[in-house]
C-alpha cells in the first residue's frame, strides 16, 4: 500500500466520540436540543434519532432531564454541528 493510498483510508475513517461533562442550562423537547455548560463554554447539541439516554444508571427518556442537571455527553461532529449520542446524569 503506498503512503497516499493509506492516508486516504485513514481519513475516510469515522472520528472517535466526543465526551463532555456539565450542567444542562436548556433542554428543548420538541427539537431534540439541548444546551450544555462545560469546560467554560455553552455547548449546543442536538441528540441523534438513536441517542441513548440513562440516568441514575436506568435508561431514561429525555423528558427526566432539566436544567441544572449534572450531566455526562459523549458526541461526534455532524454537518450542522455536535450530535449528541449518548448520555448519562445523576441526582
Amino acid at each position: 500500500m503506498t503512503p497516499f493510498t493509506a492516508t486516504a483510508v485513514l481519513s475516510r475513517r469515522p472520528s472517535p466520540p466526543h465526551t463532555l461533562e456539565g450542567t444542562l442550562k436548556r433542554v428543548d423537547y420538541k427539537k431534540r436540543q439541548l444546551s450544555l455548560v462545560a469546560r467554560v463554554d455553552t455547548w449546543t447539541l442536538t441528540l441523534a434519532p438513536d441517542c441513548a439516554l440513562w440516568f441514575n444508571d436506568e435508561p431514561a427518556i429525555l423528558r427526566c432531564f432539566h436544567p441544572l442537571d449534572r450531566v455526562q455527553v459523549s458526541y461526534e461532529e455532524g454537518s450542522s454541528g455536535p450530535v449528541l449520542t449518548a448520555m448519562y446524569g445523576w441526582d
